[in-house]
């Protein structure tokens, strides 16, 4: 009775253990699988972000709503030079660089537009790989001055665009070497990034 007892707690053990071997196979698989769900969901997530991002190349021209659009130049100015040349004060900085870019804006609807609306349309900002900040109005506001009420229907205007620049906002490296930089225009992030990749012509 003893061997026949002995037996069967063995045959119970290795019974257990060989269950216990497939559940953790199971759970191996189950884990594997749960793994592969989330990265395939992570690339088409990327895949979609990227799908959704539209970048115009310098000089060119792009139709963006009732508006079609034009680098004309953009500029990294030091603040003193910036401030000599446009006749602007920047009071709140001291050490600090000005990005601006004017764009060319032809209004191709059929009917006149404000300038509010218009401006709304392109007022958003500046972009690098590493940096990135909305525009300055009230640097804007003085660099664009309006003589007419409304953008006509098949008219043209230049328009400045414009933020602050801070060395703390960068590494060293980065600021002391900013003309070998990539930097965009950001006109709207959704339902499309869309963003223009500037034509830096000097950095002081």
């Amino acid at each position: 009775m003893r061997i026949m007892k002995e037996s069967r707690i063995i045959r119970n053990k290795i019974y257990m253990r060989s269950i216990i071997h497939r559940l953790k196979g199971c759970g191996l698989l189950i884990l594997a699988c749960f793994a592969a769900f989330w990265t395939g969901k992570i690339y088409s997530i990327n895949k979609t972000q990227k799908k959704q991002e539209i970048v115009l190349e310098q000089k060119t021209e792009m139709i963006y709503d009732d508006l079609k659009i034009r680098e004309e130049e953009s500029h990294i100015y030091s603040q003193r030079t910036f401030e000599r040349m446009y006749g602007i004060d920047i009071p709140y900085i001291t050490d600090g660089r000005i990005i601006c870019t004017c764009l060319e804006v032809s209004n191709i609807s059929d009917e006149d537009k404000n300038w509010d609306d218009v401006l709304d349309m392109l007022d958003c900002g500046f972009q690098s790989d590493t940096w990135a900040s909305a525009i300055d109005p009230g640097i804007g506001q003085q660099m664009n001055v309006l003589s007419t009420q409304r953008l006509k229907m098949g008219e043209k205007c230049l328009l400045w665009f414009s933020t602050v620049m801070l060395p703390v906002s960068f590494k060293q490296s980065t600021w002391d070497d900013m003309k070998d930089r990539d930097f965009y225009y950001v006109l709207s992030l959704n339902p499309e990034k869309k963003m223009i990749h500037l034509d830096i012509q000097g950095v002081e």
